[in-house]
């Protein structure tokens, strides 16, 4: 176990970036369902399983969330940078994905509204041509509201004036053994909520910043890759990727 501590430093600046939230998750799945919380909220908005020997489906979570789907109701197999926000929506408790299965990589196209404005999205996955299995690569979510993304997008998509947040962050050093420094580019006006996950996609520690410096010491963190996510006050800041050895 590596105990990693990370200090919060602060500068100035007015821009904020605003960027596609990309979140890695590479396993594949047999019978077992895949949760997936678009907007890093804590609250699990999709799901996908299989309900049924050889079948595949996604279910909508909850009222937010919604699946794009054909004149049939079944989900809509994209490719990759296919437009995605012009079609039918669907709060399906169970969109089948027929024409998924042994295409390859698809993208699902997904949105989410948050505080009544809608945010798209994607998720990245191979459906084996039997359904006996599928393997979700990574799901993304556009943080700004009423912009349309392309499936498998993850570019930065504009700069925007918001003087009261954060801009960016990053890590130094980074690789780190025990002890890093979290510069961000502008004073902490609101809560800082971070989200450390693993390589494969799993959130390995939460925390809520309330002072200069983070300690990840309880989280059993192994050496290894890991990305570390901020928002503040449920606003997307960015991620970035650091080694642990």
């Amino acid at each position: 176990m590596k105990k990693l501590l990370i200090i919060l430093l602060f500068a100035l600046s007015l821009q904020i970036r605003s960027a596609i939230i990309v979140t890695p998750v590479n396993i594949n799945y047999s019978y077992v369902d895949c949760d997936i919380d678009l907007d890093l909220n804590g609250i699990v908005d999709f799901k996908i399983s299989q309900p049924a020997p050889y079948t595949v489906i996604i279910s909508c979570m909850n009222t937010n969330a919604f699946v794009q789907v054909n004149g049939g109701g079944n989900a809509v197999a994209y490719i990759v940078n296919s437009s995605i926000g012009a079609s039918t929506w669907s709060t399906t408790s169970g969109a089948q994905m027929g024409s998924f299965y042994g295409q390859g990589i698809r993208y699902i196209g997904v949105k989410l509204i948050v505080s009544g404005l809608t945010h798209y999205g994607w998720i990245k996955i191979d459906v084996a041509s039997n359904a006996t299995n599928f393997s979700v690569y990574k799901f993304a979510y556009q943080d700004i509201a009423n912009t349309t993304v392309k499936a498998g997008e993850e570019d930065v998509v504009g700069i925007f004036e918001y003087k009261a947040m954060v801009k960016d962050f990053n890590v130094f050093p980074n690789p780190l053994s025990s002890v890093g420094t979290l510069f961000f580019d502008k004073n902490i006006l609101g809560e800082i909520f971070v989200t450390v996950f693993d390589i494969s996609g799993r959130a390995a520690f939460k925390s809520t910043v309330k002072s200069n410096s983070i300690d990840f010491s309880e989280a059993n963190l192994q050496k290894g890759i890991y990305f570390i996510t901020i928002f503040e006050d449920g606003n997307y800041i960015g991620q970035k990727k650091i080694a642990l050895f």
